[in-house]
């Protein structure tokens, strides 16, 4: 599933790009937002996918709402104002909605967003580790650990070492996956059982810290 979150001030507007989310297939409402300064804290919290941005909006706009978002996430920005699309895209957006927006343009934003991230039916993940380019089924991933500038990931058919950060392997990441500790994303389709702070995949505990706790539940819970 693609996590998103809308930001808007304009309630109706806000409605709108909600149940477009809730009527397409492969997306998940994660969160809605009037104000971008209340999104900037779920953000540091929280990974997510895609990101609906108004640009204006009272306190502080879109675009310096995503100007100082460290490691901001994929995101497609909607507003009234389309003189603003030059800036946007310079932000590297993945596209620009002009309200009132249509559900066919909506469409189209999430089928630039999906080739841009290479999400496809096969769920396969593509990563480098060894000199060699690896393949592999997310089905088949337990779990993902940071250890400094890499990342261990121990799957069915390989434990590698990967070059990379947590948030360029998460977004890639489209199964039932989850940030259960600051070092660990699990897949919980594998999970065995949760004790106390501890989550079991694969024959091995896992930390399961304070601040996703009730996230991670939840998502069990579903």
């Amino acid at each position: 599933m693609i996590r998103c979150v809308v930001v808007d001030d304009e309630a109706l507007s806000r409605e709108v790009i909600i149940n477009f989310i809730r009527n397409t297939a492969d997306l998940e409402l994660l969160e809605e937002f009037s104000n971008a300064i209340d999104a900037g804290t779920y953000l540091r919290n929280n990974h997510i996918d895609l990101l609906f941005l108004d640009i204006n909006m009272p306190e502080l706009s879109g675009v310096d709402f995503l100007k100082q978002t460290p490691q901001p996430p994929a995101t497609i920005f909607i507003t009234a104002y389309p003189d603003f699309a030059v800036e946007g895209f310079e932000l590297n957006a993945i596209d620009y909605l002009v309200k009132p927006v249509a559900y066919e343009r909506f469409e189209k934003a999430i089928k630039k967003f999906k080739n841009s991230h290479a999400i496809s039916s096969n769920n396969k993940l593509v990563v480098k580790a060894d000199k060699r380019t690896y393949n592999i089924d997310q089905s088949n991933i337990y779990f993902l650990q940071s250890a400094g500038d890499y990342i261990k990931l121990f799957s069915r058919d390989h434990n590698l070492v990967i070059n990379a950060t947590m948030k360029d392997i998460e977004i890639k990441l489209h199964l039932n996956f989850e940030r259960i500790h600051k070092s660990f994303i699990a897949n919980l389709d594998h999970m065995e059982y949760v004790e106390g702070n501890q989550l079991k995949i694969n024959g091995q505990l896992l930390p399961i810290g304070a601040k996703y706790k009730e996230k991670v539940m939840e998502r069990i819970r579903k």
